[in-house]
């Protein structure tokens, strides 16, 4: 090789591009060695780019100098998959080294909780937690939440700015939520909501109750949820998200109808898991 080889350095080049998903398509042909899809990243893509609430964050769709595809194939398989006639603006950046794809990707993803801190929210990291269960409770997902991520950050904005109450729901809440003993703080900070738009006193007082456990007589709703937390973390049994939901659903109803909770039962007769019912 030439010493002017030797020396060569790429000038990589950035554009901004209006990508209609047959581009998409045929730019994926240029996919090689590339790491392995992740099915819901794509999913997550597709929907914010189906709802309009995609935006360029900086990061391009990188083609080598050879023209290999480097970077973004999630980006463009998701576009990709969308109808004919929708374009998303993207940044690509073209002329890269081929080994400039060993130095991409590493490191760690922003949580939805990092990026709203960034924003200047208050109690960040359980306003995002919040948000993701809300919008998985209202489109049926909860029970996968856990295994994937499957809320993105453009729709936890959408929902912020849909549902203002949450943020003055989790002020009030935060310093609470620990001393439960739920597994899950942003499941307790998500019923205080729903709860809190019942009826704000009786939703702060059923979860200070909850937290402290005092002078609430045998058979207590909030007393009862409290002993089965604490009896979970003993056991170091899993309650899931769907199992808390329903826990706390219920005990919330039995307290707001007067009525002793000895035992919270989630179960029919048949043993098969019951969703939690609509909070009264």
């Amino acid at each position: 090789m030439s010493a002017a080889l030797d020396d060569y350095r790429p000038q990589p080049v950035a554009t901004i591009e209006s990508v209609t998903s047959q581009v998409a398509r045929s730019w994926l042909q240029a996919n090689e060695n590339n790491r392995p899809m992740n099915w819901s990243t794509v999913k997550r893509y597709e929907n914010d780019m189906l709802d309009g609430a995609w935006s360029m964050t900086g990061e391009a769709v990188k083609f080598s100098l050879s023209g290999r595809l480097l970077d973004g194939q999630h980006r463009l398989t998701a576009l990709a998959r969308l109808p004919e006639g929708i374009a998303v603006d993207l940044l690509v950046v073209r002329g890269l080294a081929d080994r400039a794809q060993l130095n991409m990707d590493t490191g760690d993803k922003r949580t939805v909780g990092q990026a709203l801190k960034i924003q200047g929210v208050a109690n960040a990291s359980l306003v995002g937690s919040v948000a993701k269960i809300a919008i998985n409770v209202d489109a049926g997902t909860l029970a996968a939440a856990a295994r994937a991520q499957t809320v993105t950050h453009a729709q936890v904005d959408t929902f912020l700015g849909e549902h203002p109450d949450l943020l003055d729901a989790v002020r009030e809440i935060a310093t609470i939520a620990g001393r439960t003993r739920c597994p899950s703080l942003g499941m307790v900070a998500y019923t205080y909501l729903r709860f809190r738009r019942i009826h704000p006193g009786q939703a702060l007082q059923f979860w200070r109750d909850v937290a402290d456990g005092v002078n609430l007589g045998a058979g207590d709703p909030a007393l009862t949820l409290k002993n089965r937390f604490v009896d979970a973390r003993t056991r170091r049994e899993r309650l899931t998200l769907p199992l808390q939901l329903s826990m706390i659903c219920r005990a919330w109803n039995a307290r707001r109808e007067g009525r002793t909770l000895q035992v919270i039962r989630v179960n029919n007769s048949r043993g098969e898991f019951v969703p939690a019912p609509e909070p009264k």
